[in-house]
């Protein structure tokens, strides 16, 4: 982990605030999230966002991703939000409450898998 930290902090400056959570989601875990968010995209009068079930079921694999890497659910949190706010399929602005909502059951989800050990 530190040496991760000394490769950020070279890459970013030690001020970033980017310079420790930089990598904190695997390539796995951004297509699960992707995945979450394209539910955000669903038309009028259609159920907007994932079923409860599909939620819980990536947060799971998030977290257990940051479980694996040594990501502390502080780093989580924060890499989920900032690649969410990044992904095309959530700046829609007719679909932002919704999209808004769907991000904060993720992170409940996220954050209740994280800490859960099976």
């Amino acid at each position: 982990m530190w040496s991760e930290i000394a490769r950020n902090a070279a890459e970013y400056g030690p001020s970033s605030p980017d310079a420790v959570v930089s990598r904190d989601l695997s390539p796995a875990a951004l297509d699960v999230l992707r995945g979450v968010a394209g539910t955000a995209r669903q038309g009028p009068g259609g159920d907007a966002g994932a079923s409860d079930d599909t939620t819980r079921a990536a947060a799971q694999v998030i977290a257990g991703d940051a479980r694996g890497r040594s990501v502390t659910a502080e780093h989580m949190i924060i890499a989920v939000k900032r690649e969410w706010s990044a992904l095309p399929e959530v700046r829609d602005v007719g679909r932002r409450i919704e999209a808004r909502a769907l991000l904060d059951r993720l992170l409940t989800h996220c954050i209740d898998a994280f800490y859960r050990r099976r």
